[in-house]
């Protein structure tokens, strides 16, 4: 043991200030300058606040030359998690910089903020502080939620808030979150306290957040806004599949990486739900998050530390004390029914940081659990958390820059400015050469200008050039995307469609669109709507037999497809085989409901294939049952040649790198 010094406590007083206001500004913050006003803003923000906190503890070490780490039970888990983000982030994502500076960097901006505030906060009062701090901020909160509900907001001259689920949180669902973690914490507060003053103030805010939760919940029960949920039944199943292989139990498929775990082990079942054109990007709830992108090693980090903190005999001490207890209690249960958010893992590692010396309540003396007073050992010590401070300021700021130039390119690219587009994507490439939704944006971009350029009444031959060099472009970004992450479906799906659009000016190029939509399929193999478009890339090419094999496993993989049932009568049509496109139109009517706009369009469709039968055949008319109501489209039309522009010749490198056998193991005839 050794004696707190008075002057510690004063250095101290600037961290509780600083995550006081981390603690006020974090769920109000948002700006309106990137392509995500909220989440994105929020990250970065937070991000910033975490390196300057670090900055100030390095101005400390240097200072007094040496080293603490108090002792906590909760470090081992805290540095066990973070460790186990940083090696799956380097290990298992296919775009490691991506993951490592996006969820990677996350867990270690929140590892640093668990340390700053267990290393530098004694006593109850910091803690109630910080506490009043996120109560204050959830009251404001509360009563914007009040005010967008009942329409207050409308008279304001932004767009983007004129709507009953506005929130500065980004979202309903996190707001409501947010509240749940306080709600209980607050009232148990008000109950408990014996000042009158504080217990009246307690129970105002208790009301303003239930009321505010209760809002939220009027809009998703009333279907003003979709919750967007995958079934925890699902969720698991896709958790599990992954475990075929040790290395993705162990460290899942990487920080920010779900999609590509999705993609890959999502069930046919899946397809028969209302949601089952939703690409998910997170898993139902927390624990089986992080069991799909860190594995068994991050989800035991993860319990690890709700265990020791949530263990019975810390319910004791100060009130403050057992606010936090309940508080965190609340973190665990939401996390049970929804992932985690931003918010809700800032305000569950500031919990988890001020527990333990709230518990302990040493404002005698401290023990540690890592002590250095070498003074060469504390400058290096001191000159690495710089570094790192530095790093995290440095890469915040490109990736803040980057995303405010595709913002503003998105603008441009709405007002028709071709140019300043094309120049403000290559600026956010420049900053963030990581970020998959650049490329492919960049790679429309590329498509469009040339697109546009070839409508020119009289072409020249730099015009033609022009021409060649966009496309070419617009290629080696898409390709790019699938370099950066060839696990995400969306990168080859892409790619394919691009090669489609080019099959009337680019010799070979439906053999590559053919060969990207393969790849599409193999990293999302129950997903009919791949199938469905791969099949019109063939039913344009007149390729009868493919277009049919393609459709069939289409309806194969979602049966109550009505469009897919209606390409693939189209397509035994376009083969004059009547007695199937008969049956597969007979399909289509019944999963039609009868007030459909399409009803009477598909009921002529069946009349007229019923005529085309031999006489021999007796069909009987459909039942017609009320099923959801589905668009119909005929296989999309392949392009139209151009013959100003003529066929454009590229580069070897813009074919891709796909086997052929893998191309003829997709295209095997369907089985019924």
């Amino acid at each position: 043991m050794e004696n707190f010094k008075p002057e510690d406590k004063n250095q101290n007083n600037l961290f509780v200030w600083l995550v006081m206001g981390l603690s006020f500004v974090m769920p109000l913050f948002f700006l309106a300058l990137t392509t995500d006003f909220y989440i994105f803003n929020k990250t970065v923000l937070f991000h910033f606040w975490v390196a300057v906190m670090l900055l100030v503890w390095v101005v400390m070490i240097f200072f007094k030359q040496e080293v603490t780490l108090l002792k906590n039970p909760l470090n081992l888990p805290v540095l066990g998690l973070v460790l186990v983000f940083v090696v799956s982030s380097l290990t298992q994502t296919p775009n490691r910089m991506a993951s490592l500076t996006g969820p990677g960097m996350l867990m270690v901006s929140l590892g640093l903020l668990y340390f700053i505030i267990s290393n530098h906060f004694r006593g109850q009062k910091p803690a109630s502080r910080v506490m009043v701090c996120l109560l204050v901020s959830s009251v404001v909160l509360a009563w914007l939620t009040i005010f967008a509900y009942l329409g207050l907001t409308e008279k304001l001259d932004w767009p983007w808030i004129k709507t009953k689920a506005w929130s500065p949180t980004g979202s309903p669902l996190i707001t409501a979150t947010f509240m749940a973690v306080l709600l209980p914490g607050t009232l148990y507060w008000a109950f408990k306290t014996k000042e009158v003053m504080e217990k009246v103030l307690l129970f105002t805010v208790s009301l303003l957040q239930l009321t505010a939760l209760l809002l939220i919940s009027t809009l998703f029960i009333g279907k003003t806004i979709s919750l967007n949920y995958l079934w925890p039944n699902f969720g698991w199943q896709i958790a599990v599949e992954g475990f075929k292989s040790l290395r993705v139990a162990l460290l899942g498929v990487g920080p920010g990486n779900f999609l590509s775990a999705f993609s890959r082990f999502r069930p046919v079942g899946l397809n028969s739900t209302p949601d089952w054109a939703i690409k998910f990007t997170a898993n139902s709830n927390q624990y089986l998050n992080l069991l799909s992108t860190v594995g068994v090693l991050g989800l035991a980090a993860y319990l690890w530390l709700f265990f020791i903190a949530l263990k019975r005999t810390n319910f004791k001490g100060p009130l403050i004390n057992k606010v936090l207890y309940i508080c965190l209690s609340s973190s665990f249960i939401v996390q049970l029914v929804f992932n985690a958010n931003l918010l809700l893992l800032m305000v569950t590692f500031i919990f988890l940081a001020l527990f333990q010396p709230v518990k302990s309540a040493a404002e005698d003396g401290v023990e540690y659990q890592f002590q250095v007073k070498s003074q060469t050992k504390s400058w290096s010590i001191c000159a690495g958390m710089a570094l790192l401070s530095l790093f995290l300021c440095y890469w915040q700021g490109r990736i803040w820059l980057a995303d405010y130039y595709f913002g503003q390119s998105l603008k441009t690219a709405e007002e028709n400015k071709g140019a300043e587009t094309y120049n403000l994507q290559i600026k956010a490439i420049r900053f963030n050469p990581f970020a998959e939704v650049y490329r492919l944006t960049y790679s429309a971009t590329n498509f469009a200008l040339a697109n546009s350029l070839s409508t020119k009444k009289d072409l020249t031959d730099q015009d033609k050039t022009n021409i060649s060099q966009l496309l070419s472009q617009a290629i080696q970004e898409a390709k790019t995307a699938t370099t950066l992450n060839p696990e995400i479906s969306n990168n080859w799906f892409n790619l394919a469609v691009l090669y489609r659009n080019l099959t009337n000016a680019v010799k070979g190029s439906e053999d590559w669109a053919a060969a990207s939509y393969v790849q599409a399929i193999k990293t999302d193999p129950t997903n009919p709507l791949i199938r469905l478009d791969f099949g019109s890339l063939f039913y344009g090419l007149q390729n009868y037999d493919q277009a049919i094999n393609q459709f069939t496993q289409t309806v194969n993989l979602k049966p109550d497809f009505a469009n897919g049932y209606y390409n693939l009568a189209a397509a035994y049509k376009a083969k004059e085989d009547w007695v199937n496109a008969y049956a597969s139109m007979q399909q289509v009517v019944s999963l039609i409901p009868a007030e459909s706009p399409d009803f009477e369009k598909v009921s002529a469709e069946l009349q007229e294939l019923k005529t085309k039968l031999p006489e021999k055949t007796q069909e009987q008319e459909p039942e017609v049952p009320l099923k959801e109501e589905q668009k119909l489209s005929t296989p999309s039309p392949l392009p139209s040649p151009n013959p100003k522009v003529g066929e454009v010749k590229l580069p070897k490198e813009a074919a891709p790198e796909i086997p052929e056998e893998e191309v003829e193991e997709a295209t095997k005839p369907a089985t019924p």
